[in-house]
């Protein structure tokens, strides 16, 4: 294992000589020919002169080689690499004449803290070029892209951690040099690394035959188009797993459970009290994973936690386009799964959170995309249960510095007893929503499909003093009065911003309020009775709003008798299918006889603020009330398309829905593009114009033809087949 990836990263240098400088490196320093001092004479600044590359010099850094080096820090197979002590150390380069167009460094721990500084006076002073805040991942590059600039500064200033620097790489300028800024260079080799609960670290090579213990050991490794396999099992961790290495857009880096799934397990963590607890299970701040079939549990803070490393100051290539499937957080001492500081376009697929429990008994939600959340998360066939807070939290946090008015989807997701330690016992401290869409602390969009909040604590339905868009599509409500006097199966009653909009169409609450709502002698309804005296939870929508309108749904005839049961709640959360899919269950389900049946409004799909979403598919004459179509059971998982590409790089995900997302790799974000899609006898399908890199349309079933051209000719050609 350690072989191929040594070869790998002669490859990766091979390769950045070839396809992005054009022009050999300044020099690879490999620390294998530096003189040697102490540890103890490396606390003064010393200068060590290599030939045919200049003076370097070094202060509390020092070559480690033979039974002083850890293995596993020295990632190339070589015979040293350079310790850069904590707390102020540094590496400095020799002067090179040609000015420096980019640095790249290996760091064999990843994960640590390093400023990156230049000079164009030969070190007589220094300006920052990049800060690794936690963030260095196996293989580091710095874009300096600076004529006048003469001399390279790695410096450890941090007090946390030692850092093992290898392989420093200076290449000179050259004005027709294009780089991007992601953070993992692509090495162009494909590898899959392998743990197990019974892996011994100290002898493994993370292949199959000697797996890994700890997920760390196989984080340090991966790059672009790389897996790790996780044998099923307990894996009992005592430290949280930082994951900041990227895979590309058409080569993500695959985490997977093999044979069942893989419980990674984080009890052996210290206690820390809830407040400010940098406890979690995984903080990933990378982009480009996917995540499958992996539990999270007994985590001090989140299960799991996406967000960059702060969120301000940071490239964009951090937190985003990430794919978490089929995966469980549960029993953790905060929220299940977390999104904050601008993590942005990840898709959470069939992942269920539940009985996440904070020392306090009130702060931990199932799912929350909050505080300084990015745009276009997207939730498909989620489910969240048991929460001590809420199933989802979208509360904006202004105090977060960072902006408002990001979107948010959610499509056949269930919120059920939330603010609830077990079926029976309420959160003292919970605030117990199914969906709480905002805060009053700045406009946050919701657009949401089949979504059902069930027997939640408080609000099912809940605006929270949102002034953003909610969008209620096909939604079923059902909460019981025994549960609280104050639950509500929707509470949507506050001032809308100007620019967004509440629109709730064919939605239903199941009640009794037909029967239990008081009239007046005219007829008419009672002002104020929106089920207060019923047994079921109350109602709140107020259509006087400005900007908040319904369509075609009922709030007061859905009466239990029009459905097939209410009473099953069990089925909700019961065993997924094998697929990942959601459970079928008759919760919730029309009669034949109800009067609900082909009484809604269609509703098509469409580009939601920038998003692909689906409409409302329907059998009869038109959709039916809430959250399920009479005789048509629910969509089921994402679905597969084969590929083959023809010229240039197509990539094919197929989302919930039918919806197809179709990636250029390369085409530059501002380009303007026409993708063709015509099937196997020719005949054009689609025309569609996009810019950027990706775009969303539905393939025809069956042999397609994608072409994608610019201005200035083709770009790139695949076959697919949509089964």
């Amino acid at each position: 294992m350690y072989t191929r990836r040594m070869i790998a990263v002669v490859g990766l240098l091979c390769s950045v000589v070839v396809t992005l400088a054009q022009s050999e490196p300044y020099f690879i320093q490999t620390f294998d020919d530096v003189n040697l001092v102490t540890k103890e004479q490396a606390a003064e600044e010393y200068a060590t002169t290599v030939e045919g590359q200049g003076e370097w010099r070094f202060l509390r850094a020092y070559v480690v080689l033979g039974e002083s080096m850890k293995t596993n820090y020295v990632k190339d197979g070589s015979l040293a690499d350079l310790r850069m002590q904590k707390s102020g150390s540094y590496v400095i380069t020799p002067v090179v004449r040609r000015g420096v167009n980019r640095v790249t460094f290996d760091e064999g721990r990843t994960g640590k803290y390093l400023r990156v500084y230049v000079s164009t006076d030969e070190g007589a002073t220094w300006t920052l070029a990049k800060e690794f805040n936690k963030n260095t991942a196996l293989h580091n590059t710095v874009f300096v892209r600076d004529e006048a600039v003469n001399r390279i500064k790695i410096e450890n200033d941090n007090g946390s951690n030692d850092c093992d620097v290898d392989n420093v790489a200076v290449y000179p300028y050259d004005a027709e040099e294009q780089g991007d800024t992601d953070p993992t260079e692509d090495n162009g080799v494909i590898d899959t690394f392998w743990c197990s609960p019974d892996g011994d670290d100290a002898t493994a090579d993370g292949s199959e035959a000697h797996p890994f213990f700890s997920l760390k050991q196989a984080v340090r490794l991966v790059g672009p188009g790389d897996t790790i396999c996780m044998k099923a099992g307990t894996y009992v961790y005592d430290a949280r797993i930082d994951i900041s290495n990227c895979g590309k857009p058409d080569k993500l880096i695959t985490l997977k459970a093999v044979d069942g799934r893989a419980v990674l397990d984080f009890s052996a963590m210290p206690y820390h009290k809830h407040s400010d607890n940098p406890q979690q299970g995984i903080r990933l701040s990378a982009s480009y994973w996917h995540f499958y079939r992996i539990d999270i549990t007994n985590a001090s803070d989140n299960g799991l936690l996406i967000e960059r490393e702060s969120s301000t100051g940071y490239a964009d290539y951090q937190a985003h386009d990430n794919l978490i499937e089929e995966c469980n957080f549960y029993k953790n001492g905060d929220t299940g799964l977390q999104m904050k500081n601008l993590a942005s376009w990840n898709r959470v697929v069939n992942c269920d959170s539940y009985l996440n429990c904070d020392e306090g008994q009130g702060d931990a939600d199932g799912f929350a995309p909050k505080i300084s959340v990015g745009d276009g998360n997207y939730f498909y066939g989620c489910r969240a249960w048991l929460n001590s807070d809420d199933g989802w939290d979208v509360f904006y946090k202004q105090d977060s510095g960072q902006p408002d008015d990001m979107s948010i989807v959610l499509e056949h997701c269930i919120a059920y007893k939330n603010g609830f330690l077990d079926e029976e016992t309420l959160a003292p401290d919970g605030n117990g929503n199914g969906f709480k869409m905002g805060s009053n602390q700045g406009a946050m969009n919701l657009y949401m499909n089949r979504c059902l909040a069930v027997c939640n604590k408080a609000k099912g339905f809940d605006q929270n003093h949102n002034a953003g868009d909610i969008i209620l599509n096909n939604c079923t409500g059902f909460t019981l009065k025994s549960i609280g006097s104050k639950a509500y199966s929707y509470r949507i009653f506050e001032k809308i911003a100007e620019g967004h909009e509440a629109r709730l169409t064919n939605c239903v609450a199941i009640n009794d309020r037909a029967t239990t709502d008081k009239k007046n002698k005219d007829g008419s309804w009672k002002a104020g009775e929106n089920g207060q005296n019923g047994l079921y939870g109350r109602v709140e929508i107020d259509t006087t709003q400005a900007r908040l309108t319904v369509v075609t749904s009922e709030f007061r005839y859905a009466a239990p008798e029009q459905f097939v049961s209410v009473d099953n709640h069990a089925e909700l959360i019961a065993p997924r299918q094998s697929d990942g899919s959601l459970p079928y269950s008759t919760f919730a389900r029309l009669r034949q006889e109800s009067m609900l049946i082909d009484r809604g409004t269609p509703v098509e799909p469409t580009v939601y603020r920038g998003i692909p979403v689906n409409g409302i598919s329907y059998l009869g004459a038109a959709p039916d009330l809430g959250a399920y179509e009479y005789g048509e059971e629910q969509e089921t998982s994402v679905g597969s398309i084969t590929v083959e590409p023809l010229q240039g790089q197509i990539s094919v995900q197929q989302t919930a829905g039918g919806l197809s997302l179709i990636t250029i790799a390369g085409a530059p974000d501002i380009r303007q593009l026409q993708l063709t899609v015509s099937d196997a006898a020719g005949r054009m399908h689609t025309l569609h114009d996009f810019a950027g890199h990706t775009t969303a349309v539905r393939l025809p079933r069956g042999i397609a033809l994608l072409r994608v051209t610019d201005n200035k000719g083709l770009v790139a050609t695949a076959k697919v087949l949509v089964k």
